[in-house]
């Protein structure tokens, strides 16, 4: 899935980025401020979703010269489902948190987080999730792949995507924020903390 914009496969992708804008706001938007907000496609192919999802019902056109104004149908019989559906990316990664205060003891100080095209809200329906795992010093290389293997397996299971997952120790980690290691200052900026104590300034931002 894309995890990004959830509603892609199960609509346009541009579909899926309007209904994720209206969604949001408790305000109607121009097709042009729509557009603007999506950040996706052309202003023609949004004013095409905007047209089909009134024509369903899902989201309704109030004529204010000269603009039409959109918003959300929260009354719609399917809305219940669109808004679980945006919420699913939340979901995914409360499903993770879970699995991983469900299958660590707390005392273990391991942190997992998410980062690269997810993380920065630009990946698509074949996208990887990235994980970051970073272990306590001196943890069994045997139980270290263990639980790379069943967190990825975890996501796949949830998500349908495949997890990468890059783990390193605790003094690794340091050493390399030391060394201003590119990769790791990405992490840093662009991470989700999902589980366990915080690894830096940046990968502790709301997902």
């Amino acid at each position: 899935m894309n995890l990004s914009e959830p509603l892609e496969g199960l609509t346009s992708a541009v579909e899926g980025a309007v209904l994720r804008v209206l969604a949001r706001a408790d305000v109607g938007f121009s097709g042009r401020q729509v557009h603007a907000l999506a950040r996706v496609g052309s202003t023609s192919s949004v004013h095409r979703a905007l047209a089909g999802l009134v024509r369903v019902g899902l989201v309704t056109a109030e004529s204010r010269p000269p603009s039409i104004i959109y918003r959300i149908n929260r009354h719609h019989v399917l809305w219940p489902v669109i808004d679980q559906a945006l919420s699913s990316r939340a979901r995914a990664f409360d499903s993770v948190r879970e699995f991983c205060a469900d299958d660590l003891p707390e005392e273990l100080g391991l942190t997992v987080v998410v980062y690269g095209s997810v993380a920065r809200r630009d990946s698509g329906l074949d996208s990887d999730l990235d994980l970051f795992v970073v272990y306590p010093d001196g943890i069994d290389d045997d139980a270290r792949a263990e639980f790379n293997y069943q967190i990825a397996q975890h996501v796949e299971r949830v998500t349908g995507n495949e997890a990468q997952v890059f783990s390193v120790e605790r003094t690794e980690l340091a050493d390399r924020i030391d060394e201003n290691d590119p990769f790791i200052e990405n992490v840093l900026a662009d991470g989700i903390l999902i589980f366990g104590p915080p690894i830096g300034a940046g990968a502790g931002r709301a997902a």
